[in-house]
C-alpha cells in the first residue's frame, strides 16, 4: 500500500502501547505510519524478535526499529541513553514526524523527540491504565516529593532543560491532545485536553487478529484455546496472595463453580508469580502467559465474566468486554483504594469488599 501525508510516530515502551499503535495505524491505514520501541519489557526475551519480525512484513509501518532499555544504573546507563538520542538524532534527520502516539510522557526518549520538533508536531497520549485517571503519579507523598524535586533536576542537569516531569500522566508540556478509554474520567490534566475516545472497536480490527496470531504462533501458543475462553480469573499480586487476610479457598472455589456451569475458564496469574499457589494445575484451567499483559489477548476474546483486583487488566476487560460481567476485590488499605473504588464503579464494574464477608460474592456494591 503507498503511504501518503505526514508521518505519525508511535513510540511503543509496552506491549500494551504496541497493540494501540496497530490498532490506530489500521483505523488511519492510508497514512504514513512509522513505529519505535523503546521498550521496557520485551528486549529481554523472545517476544521482541516476534513482534519484529510482524513488524518487518507488515504493510501497516513504513518503519520500525527498537532500542533495548539499559537495566544498568550509573554512567553506564547515562552513556547507554546518550547512545540513543544519537540514533534518535539519525531518525530525525531522515524523518520529520507530524504526530507523535506516546503511552507514557515522562520517558526521556519521547521528550527528547518532542523537544527537537517543538512547534512543529503534535503529540497525542495514549491510555496506559490506571494511571491515566490519577490526579497525580503517586499517592505516597515521599516518593513523588523525590521523583519531582531530585530525580527531575539531576535530568535536567545530567540530560538537559528539555526535560520536564508532569504531575499526572499525560499531563507533561509537550502533550497536546490524548485518546483514552474512558474520556469523562481522565485526570484533570488530561480532561482540559479534551480527550478523543479511544475506540474499543479498532481494537477488533482484522490487522490486531492477524498480529495476535503470528506473535502467538512464534511463540508457541494456543490461540484458539484462549479465543475460547468465557470466563477470566485475575490473580493479584503475590503479595495479596500470601497476606493471610486473602481467601485463596473462596477464590478456587469460584472458578471451580464457572468451571461446574461448562464455562471455559482462564486465570491469568501475576507476572511476579511463582508457582501455582491456588493449585490451579489440578483443575485443568487455561493458564494465559504469565509474562504478558492480559490486555494483549483481550481483542480475541469475547469474555463474559471476569474476576480480579483494581488492576489495568481488570480495567481494560470492562473497556474492551463491555457486556461482561465483571468484578473487583477489594484488598490492602492503600491511600488510593477509595479512588479505585469509585473509578471502577463509574465504569459498571461491581466491588466485592471480601473483608466483610467470607465469600467471594456474598458483599456486592
Amino acid at each position: 500500500m503507498n503511504k501518503c501525508g505526514d508521518i505519525s510516530l508511535h513510540l511503543v515502551m509496552t506491549p500494551r502501547h504496541l497493540l494501540s499503535a496497530i490498532a490506530i495505524a489500521s483505523r488511519w491505514e492510508e497514512e504514513d505510519h512509522q513505529i519505535i520501541i523503546v521498550d521496557q519489557e520485551l528486549s529481554d526475551h523472545i517476544h521482541l524478535d516476534a513482534v519484529m519480525a510482524y513488524l518487518k512484513q507488515s504493510e501497516l509501518f513504513s518503519f520500525s526499529a527498537s532500542f533495548y532499555k539499559s537495566s544498568r544504573a550509573g554512567l553506564w546507563k547515562y552513556q547507554h541513553r546518550r547512545r540513543v538520542f544519537r540514533q534518535l538524532d539519525e531518525y530525525l534527520e531522515c524523518n520529520k514526524p507530524k504526530k507523535i502516539f506516546v503511552g507514557n510522557d515522562r520517558r526521556l526518549e519521547f521528550q527528547y523527540i518532542a523537544s527537537r520538533l517543538k512547534g512543529a508536531v503534535e503529540s497525542i497520549y495514549i491510555d496506559e491504565g490506571t494511571a491515566t485517571y490519577f490526579n497525580g503519579f503517586a499517592f505516597r507523598k515521599i516518593t513523588e516529593f523525590i521523583d519531582a524535586h531530585f530525580d527531575a533536576k539531576l535530568k535536567k542537569l545530567v540530560y538537559g532543560n528539555w526535560y520536564s516531569h508532569p504531575s499526572m500522566l499525560g499531563g507533561g508540556e509537550y502533550i497536546d491532545n490524548a485518546m483514552v478509554c474512558f474520556p469523562d474520567l481522565a485526570n484533570e490534566a488530561i480532561h482540559r485536553k479534551g480527550p478523543e475516545h479511544l475506540d474499543p472497536s479498532w481494537f477488533k480490527q482484522s490487522q490486531i487478529k492477524a498480529f495476535l496470531y503470528y506473535y502467538a504462533e512464534r511463540l508457541n501458543l494456543d490461540v484458539l484455546e484462549i479465543c475460547s475462553i468465557q470466563n477470566i480469573f485475575i490473580v493479584p499480586h503475590p503479595m495479596y496472595v500470601k497476606a493471610p487476610s486473602y481467601n485463596i479457598a473462596a477464590f478456587k472455589c469460584k472458578i471451580k463453580e464457572a468451571m461446574g456451569q461448562a464455562h471455559i475458564v482462564g486465570v491469568k496469574y501475576h507476572p511476579r508469580q511463582h508457582g501455582d499457589p491456588l493449585g490451579l494445575s489440578e483443575i485443568g484451567v487455561i493458564e494465559m502467559p504469565r509474562k504478558l499483559p492480559l490486555e494483549l489477548f483481550l481483542p480475541l476474546m469475547k469474555i463474559e465474566e471476569a474476576w480480579g483486583d483494581f488492576s489495568s487488566a481488570v480495567l481494560s476487560v470492562k473497556w474492551l468486554c463491555p457486556d461482561a460481567n465483571v468484578y473487583a476485590e477489594v484488598l490492602g488499605g492503600s491511600k488510593e483504594l477509595k479512588f479505585l473504588e469509585d473509578l471502577f464503579s463509574k465504569v459498571g464494574v461491581k466491588i466485592i469488599d471480601s473483608r466483610k464477608s467470607e465469600g467471594l460474592i456474598d458483599n456486592v456494591k
